[in-house]
């Protein structure tokens, strides 16, 4: 699925800022350094303005350090020394990958002027539609509400809806076959901008459709 920016745009940084403690070998060709690079990298990142321009890091356990240590040994793209670094910053990088992704409940999607929301129940067989008149939502098509409605609560939940991230991914071929709880279309300019489909779990969790047909996001408590 889709990354999360913020968090890969950190990795970068990481990358581009780690700086080293101390040389470690001062040549690849320096017996420690040789000792070193016949090891196993715990740690390659490679990175770069453009695919045809890449930076390569590979980092190292550092010989005869403890189990829990801090200091690392690195080697960089084109520098002939090895550099001890210290392993705090690089931390980030032995998350899962699932952790990068975008959690966001429309990935990719700018939805914080959402000026359209309609709201479809297949089960109940019902339709709502709110659209932003100035500065109110005014049901606009669909079957009305029996009551007014809450202005500060349509707000805040158009506001939730740029912001609310997925709890955990998890796999599920089944979804997109099964009638939804609810369909949710967001527009704005005129045009629809977003859709989810959701179906609410036996232990209040909503389940939303994923990257692909084999996967949802779930949200909720």
């Amino acid at each position: 699925g889709p990354a999360n920016s913020i968090l890969i745009d950190g990795l970068v940084s990481t990358l581009s800022y780690t700086n080293a403690k101390a040389i470690y070998g001062p040549a690849h060709s320096d017996p420690s350094a040789q000792k070193v690079l016949k090891s196993k990298p715990i740690l390659t990142a490679s990175f770069g303005p453009s695919a045809e321009t890449q930076f390569k890091l590979n980092v190292f356990a550092k010989p005869g350090s403890a189990p829990n240590a801090t200091d690392f040994v690195a080697e960089a793209t084109g520098l002939d020394p090895l550099f001890v670094v210290e392993g705090n910053p690089l931390e980030r990088f032995q998350k899962d990958v699932s952790e990068y992704r975008d959690r966001r409940l429309f990935p990719g999607a700018e939805v914080e002027g959402a000026t359209k929301l309609t709201f479809q129940f297949p089960r109940l067989k019902k339709t709502l539609t709110l659209e932003r008149q100035g500065p109110a939502w005014v049901p606009t098509a669909g079957e009305p509400p029996a009551e007014p409605l809450s202005q500060r609560r349509v707000d805040a939940f158009a506001t939730a809806l740029a912001t609310a991230e997925a709890k955990d991914f998890q796999p599920d071929a089944s979804f997109a076959k099964q009638t939804p709880d609810l369909e949710l279309t967001v527009g704005q300019g005129g045009k629809d901008v977003a859709r989810a489909r959701f179906i609410v779990s036996k232990g209040q969790f909503a389940l939303t459709n994923g990257a692909n047909d084999k996967e949802v996001r779930r949200f909720g408590a």
